[in-house]
Parts: C-alpha cells; sequence; structure tokens
C-alpha cells in the first residue's frame, strides 16, 4: 500500500514539473480568466 502511495506521489511531482514548464513558456487561458 505504502508503495502505491509513493508511486502515486512520484507522478503527481511529474506532472507538476511539466506543468511548471508549460507556465513557464505561456500562461495558461483559465489563470488569464482568474485574473
Amino acid at each position: 500500500m505504502l508503495g502505491r502511495r509513493g508511486t502515486l506521489i512520484k507522478w503527481v511531482l511529474f506532472y507538476l514539473a511539466v506543468f511548471e514548464e508549460e507556465f513557464q513558456n505561456e500562461r495558461a487561458p483559465w489563470e488569464k480568466d482568474a485574473l
């Protein structure tokens, strides 16, 4: 169970890193709407 949770955390961190790179290139449309 702990192993599955650790794998899930790794995937979450991976997606966060990818999204951060996307935000550096161009702001997300939903962020523009929020502002």
